[in-house]
């Protein structure tokens, strides 16, 4: 995140550099040059602690604000502001509004799991819920998103009279975008994966199956507690496997592998997991029409992970 500046004059000075959350107006960070004329400054170091990448989580029906792994900041040098910049996770075309993430080929989400859209507006979201079934249910939700990327969050927890959900989102007032979904009760053994896409976009998808491989445990040396204490990192592995999908699907899949972070779902709840192999081969054809992931998780013994 480099700034160049210029205090046009030939004489050095002292400068103070100050970075601004644009939005709250908080003070990220400050620095002090001693005697220059023109130079260039980092802001990474002061932004970073400011923003996550991880997941957003609720455990209301619903929620809808400006996304965590987003900041809006200014640059000001001795009074003078620079222009406001927006920071993401991700680079992504702010010239595009709607959706960062992408629609998937089948949208089935079970009950009891959680819906996860990124969107984008200049100015302002508006969401419209509507759940129907034997009956129907409708909720509104907005939030103003001051030009940066907004996370959607849907649970599915305490909606088991319903059997669809159309969402329905405004961005900036005219642009129009709707995902419909079909709820479907838990059956066999499926396994939902969260990722990011290349642009920053909340991804995922439903494997049809899963099954645990091993346990892992690992005792590690140089405990400075008692006598007979060993420290131990565990691991479980696992094994995810799709059905039959179209060409397209598949290749959007894939792109998990990409990402930063890989998360399972559970209970509508995110817990990051390791990719034990970035590799997925291609059938005899050169065809991408399944897929099977061996993945990993911290294991502390004691919880049913299925």
């Amino acid at each position: 995140m480099p700034y160049s500046f210029s205090i046009e004059s030939d004489e050095p000075q002292d400068v103070t550099v100050e970075i601004l959350n644009y939005v709250t107006g908080d003070l990220l960070g400050t620095m002090r040059l001693y005697g220059v004329v023109d130079g260039e400054v980092d802001i990474a170091p002061y932004v970073r602690p400011h923003v996550s990448m991880k997941l957003v989580e609720t455990t209301e029906l619903a929620k809808l604000f400006v996304s965590p792994s987003s900041i809006s900041v200014i640059v000001r040098i001795d009074g003078i502001d620079s222009e406001v910049r927006v920071f993401f996770r991700s680079e992504f075309d702010n010239s595009v509004i709607g959706p960062i993430s992408s629609k998937a080929e089948t949208s089935i989400v079970l009950q009891g799991e959680a819906i996860r859209i990124t969107l984008f507006a200049k100015m302002r979201i508006d969401v419209t819920l509507i759940f129907s079934g034997r009956t129907t249910s409708t909720h509104r939700y907005d939030t103003l998103s001051h030009g940066m990327p907004v996370e959607l969050v849907v649970q599915t927890k305490s909606v088991s009279e319903f059997e669809e959900l159309s969402i329905n989102v405004r961005c900036d007032a005219k642009n129009l975008f709707v995902f419909n979904y079909t709820i479907m009760q838990r059956t066999g053994a499926p396994q939902r994966v969260v990722w990011y896409n290349k642009n920053g976009g909340v991804e995922s998808y439903l494997f049809d199956h899963a099954k645990r491989l091993s346990y892992e445990v690992k005792r590690e040396n140089g405990c400075l507690c008692d006598e007979g204490c060993m420290s131990l990192d565990g691991r479980v592995r696992y094994r995810l496997c799709s059905g039959y999908e179209l060409q397209t699907e598949m290749e959007r899949v894939a792109q998990l592998m990409l990402s930063p972070i890989v998360c399972r779902e559970s209970d509508g709840m995110c817990r990051e997991v390791e990719l034990d192999s970035r590799e997925i081969a291609f059938d005899s054809k050169g065809m991408l029409r399944s897929m099977t992931l061996d993945l990993s998780e911290k294991w502390e013994g004691g919880e049913l992970l299925w």
